[in-house]
């Protein structure tokens, strides 16, 4: 069905996007790779997966099987050598046959790997810390990418939330701390 990247440096938004997307599509099974026990309050057919091989052995690829899968922490699943594994890739390509939707969060945009971004549907940009000359360079063939990146940096710059007691700095942190950008194909 549809493959998302959401990408946000920790606290601005990424697993609540994740997890309102899981709320909107709540009549399929959940496969969840949940290292820190974020999503407590969805079913998880995954909950007792104890590593990342295990979780793709596991997750149904098939037809029609018609699934939410989250890869929380999904740099674990790829590698910048370019070995990203057979299951990994069977989840990506097969999302028109097997109607799941997958969700691959990542904290940077340098953790995304590049070739898997013509099978993605939507990246979800919250403000990160990567580079910017890095961000050029790496998605140069995306200009889009890059675009949301500067605008989603300018954006929240000098904004703070404190997530303990739920308050922002000021107006402005108010208005764009959680600010982010959504790019379709």
């Amino acid at each position: 069905m549809k493959n998302f990247i959401i990408c946000a440096e920790q606290d601005r938004g990424k697993t609540f996007f994740a997890k309102d997307l899981l709320k909107k599509f709540c009549n399929r099974k959940n496969y969840i790779f949940d290292i820190n026990n974020e999503y407590r309050e969805f079913k998880n057919e995954a909950a007792n997966f104890a590593d990342k091989d295990t979780f793709l052995e596991k997750t149904p690829s098939v037809s029609n099987s018609c699934l939410n899968v989250v890869f929380e922490e999904a740099s674990a699943f790829f590698s910048k050598s370019g070995s990203t594994s057979k299951n990994t890739i069977a989840h990506i390509c097969r999302r028109f046959h097997t109607k799941n939707i997958n969700l691959f969060i990542f904290h940077a945009l340098d953790q995304i790997p590049t070739d898997i971004l013509y099978y993605i549907d939507f990246i979800v940009i919250f403000r990160t810390k990567d580079n910017l000359l890095k961000v050029e360079k790496k998605f140069c063939d995306f200009p889009q990418i890059i675009e949301a990146f500067k605008d989603v940096q300018s954006k929240t710059n000098d904004t703070e939330f404190n997530r303990l007691k739920k308050t922002y700095k000021d107006e402005r942190s108010k208005k764009y701390f959680h600010y982010k950008r959504i790019i379709t194909k």
